[in-house]
């Protein structure tokens, strides 16, 4: 192992991101002791120096895997279009009200994005591809797949409740229902969107999962969208209501993840005046793997939901962004659910940002969190009551069960940061919670803040942090952080 200056100097230049130890990193300078803001505990406030390293183009100048991160710098905002600068001729029309050719109009998007795959393909084309959308509601589903030419989405109305796509799906939908309501769209086209279609389609009987749930699905690297609207109009379960139905005509339970909007290992996505609304898990980054960076930034755009309504482990900034939490249908709200990897710089960053509600229900009693961390893919903790019974395999061989979870999954620590934002009153005094939060739950997890709290609380769980190759880094690294906040759900500091 290096030393840790060596690592320090290494994690500035980006060039290696985990030499600190096999997981463990700390790219940010530490400040002087004068410079600290205090901290509750369970609220910690970046300082001055800690928090320039969350800007958006330091965040988003950031790709490659865990141990060998690199410089690729992109900034979204330099894009003359999307920032309304600037006018372009659309490849591609879509208006639902219009006499369609096949050739450059239709009536559909995933049409439209069939034929751009079909062209783009047979003339090696490289170039943006522009996709325009006249007013309109489009009840499809949208599949984008990876291309050599990025693709741009656009409303043509600047107010972009004006362009909606909205589609009622679940993840509890079987794929035999997929295939009755979907699958005619699917027919005639591209391969790569239909291998998109079959893993829904296969599932026969079983329900489609969380990402088959996305009713916009997006794996083309550069990928645009703006003035739209993501509606996933799914609110309520598929077996009968056993309990009072809710002010929203809702079952207060059983309801199921419903995504409007996935980003699957794709890099570089930028959506400008977007909206995008469900309930639980609406909008969701996969990375490409466990360590790889995958980039997302969405600006002057808006999110509502309820449970881990923004997740994934990939990097997303979100800047002049409406956050809004709905309060009627669940128990507790949390805005983000991150399972970003322990040595991937970044996760979700917010950056004046408005964090509001709906004033409802638990909206209305302060019981919404700005983030609960992700164990993605685990079945069991080493944290909690029942630890001794989750052995950790650090071989990341092993089969995840009820008892076994990978070091993999324990490095999933889940990062967001919080900064130059107004905070409603619906948020929690404590901002952030625990995983499960009764400790006798096998998955229970408490908030990991930092770095120094990993190491800590796998002490406490009776594990032996050096034996799986951990090392205590300094500086400390923040993964639950705070900067410069303001408004009742602010830290009380």
């Amino acid at each position: 192992m290096r030393d840790l200056k060596n690592s320090i100097a290494a994690c500035r230049t980006l060039a290696v991101a985990a030499l600190l130890s096999p997981v463990l990193l700390a790219c940010s300078t530490p400040p002087a002791a004068s410079s600290r803001v205090p901290s509750l505990p369970h609220r910690p406030q970046l300082s001055d120096a800690q928090a320039a390293r969350y800007s958006y183009a330091e965040v988003l100048k950031v790709t490659g895997a865990v141990g060998a991160l690199k410089n690729d710098p992109w900034d979204p905002l330099a894009d003359a279009f999307m920032a309304g600068k600037a006018t372009v001729t659309a490849d591609y029309v879509v208006d639902k009200n219009s006499a369609a050719d096949g050739v450059k109009r239709f009536n559909s998007i995933q049409a439209a994005v069939n034929k751009a795959v079909l062209d783009a393909t047979a003339g090696a084309r490289s170039q943006r591809i522009y996709i325009s959308i006249a007013p309109g509601t489009y009840s499809e589903l949208v599949y984008v797949p990876a291309l050599g030419a990025p693709i741009t989405l656009y409303g043509t109305d600047a107010d972009a409740t004006k362009t909606r796509i909205a589609v009622n799906i679940d993840a509890g939908m079987p794929g035999d229902e997929y295939a009755a309501k979907f699958g005619p769209q699917f027919k005639d086209v591209d391969a790569s969107i239909q291998a998109m279609a079959k893993v829904q389609l296969d599932r026969g009987k079983s329900g489609i999962g969380t990402s088959g749930s996305a009713m916009v699905w997006i794996k083309n690297d550069g990928f645009q969208a703006k003035n739209i609207t993501f509606h996933n109009t799914y609110n309520a379960n598929r077996g009968a209501c056993k309990e009072a139905l809710n002010a929203l005509g809702q079952c207060p339970t059983g309801n199921h993840q419903a995504v409007a909007f996935l980003i699957d290992a794709a890099d570089k996505v930028y959506v400008e005046n977007g909206r995008f609304q469900s309930y639980q898990d609406t909008l969701y980054f996969k990375s490409s793997g466990v360590g790889k960076t995958n980039r997302s930034f969405y600006n002057n755009s808006y999110v509502e939901g309820d449970v881990d309504f923004i997740f994934g482990r990939a990097t997303g900034y979100f800047r002049k962004t409406e956050i809004k939490s709905l309060g009627v249908r669940s128990a507790s709200v949390f805005a983000t659910a991150p399972s970003t990897n322990i040595g991937t710089p970044y996760g979700i960053v917010f950056d004046d940002c408005n964090f509001t509600s709906d004033g409802k229900g638990v909206a209305a009693t302060g019981d919404t969190y700005l983030a609960r961390q992700w164990f993605e893919g685990q079945r069991c903790s080493p944290y909690g009551n029942d630890r001794d019974k989750c052995s950790i395999d650090a071989s990341n061989s092993a089969a995840v069960t009820a008892t076994v979870i990978r070091k993999e999954n324990i490095e999933t620590v889940g990062k967001t940061i919080v900064m130059n934002s107004r905070l409603g009153a619906h948020i929690n005094k404590r901002g952030w919670a625990d995983w499960e939060g009764d400790p006798a739950k096998t998955s229970f997890r408490k908030a990991t803040y930092s770095s120094d709290v990993f190491f800590d609380n796998l002490q406490a769980a009776g594990k032996n942090p050096a034996a799986l190759g951990y090392s205590k880094p300094q500086p400390v690294e923040y993964f639950l952080a705070e900067y410069n906040n303001s408004g009742p759900g602010a830290s009380p500091n």
